[in-house]
């Protein structure tokens, strides 16, 4: 005698969808968003980091309908720094800065200091918030 499993994969598409795994997911994105507006709180001297972080669930391109899955996304037009303090500027930290089209990059008064004027700068090491909340959420699970 032998046992037979059948999936109807349009019954499991439509729970993860709109179902109980739809839910679920949709409540570990939240989750993620979560803990990475803690962890980018480091960062920021505006909030404007903390505030830029999104759950945006996928969409079909050709349709625009839904589909499963979400996206947590940070940045945008809030905080465009966002791909570099999560990746890092010049090899992580490593190497230096040059001006593209100048010979010297003037940069903003700013920390108890004036205006400054810099052949170049070194760059910053990565600090990937974002890939630690999701990893720290999904332990969890």
């Amino acid at each position: 005698m032998a046992y037979v499993a059948v999936v109807y994969e349009g019954n499991i598409v439509r729970l993860i969808q709109v179902g109980e795994g739809g839910i679920w997911t949709r409540e570990r994105a939240w989750d993620v968003r979560r803990l990475a507006m803690i962890y980018a709180a480091r960062h920021t001297r505006s909030g404007a980091l903390v505030r830029s972080h999104k759950v945006l669930q996928n969409r079909d391109i050709y349709t625009g309908r839904f589909r499963k899955g979400f996206n947590i996304v940070a940045g945008g037009p809030e905080a465009p720094y966002a791909p570099f303090v999560h990746g890092g500027t010049a090899g992580n930290g490593a190497g230096w800065i040059y001006p593209r089209t100048k010979k010297a990059m003037r940069l903003p008064a700013g920390g108890g200091y004036g205006p400054l004027v810099r052949k170049r700068v070194h760059g910053q090491k990565g600090d990937p918030w974002l890939r630690e909340a999701g990893e720290a959420v999904a332990h969890r699970y």
